[in-house]
């Protein structure tokens, strides 16, 4: 994938630099949640960690919902914009203390 760069001594501009944040931010958030996973089946004790409590699903959601963001709106489509819609919605829900099934 090639990437443009600015003219030399060119400052990014603000737009780009938030955009970089949100990539980062998002792939902390995967890698974060991908540890838990990947701890969680090395202990093979799912339901008392991250993941079985939900904080996993919840951090893997708030990285999609920030690589969405970041992403030019020029590659968004219908089920983009769903997508997002539905992440928006499940982060602000409380979270509740029964599980579902």
């Amino acid at each position: 994938m090639k990437t443009r760069q600015a003219p030399a001594g060119a400052k990014p501009s603000k737009t780009h630099q938030e955009m970089k944040a949100k990539l980062l931010a998002a792939a902390s958030s995967a890698a974060y949640a991908a540890g838990d996973i990947v701890e969680a089946v090395r202990d093979t004790n799912i339901l008392s960690d991250n993941v079985g409590d939900g904080t996993t699903l919840n951090t893997l959601a708030d990285g999609l919902r920030l690589l969405i963001e970041a992403t030019p709106p020029s590659a968004h489509d219908a089920k983009t914009a769903i997508l997002k819609g539905a992440l928006e919605h499940f982060l602000d829900l409380p979270k509740t203390s029964e599980p579902t099934q």
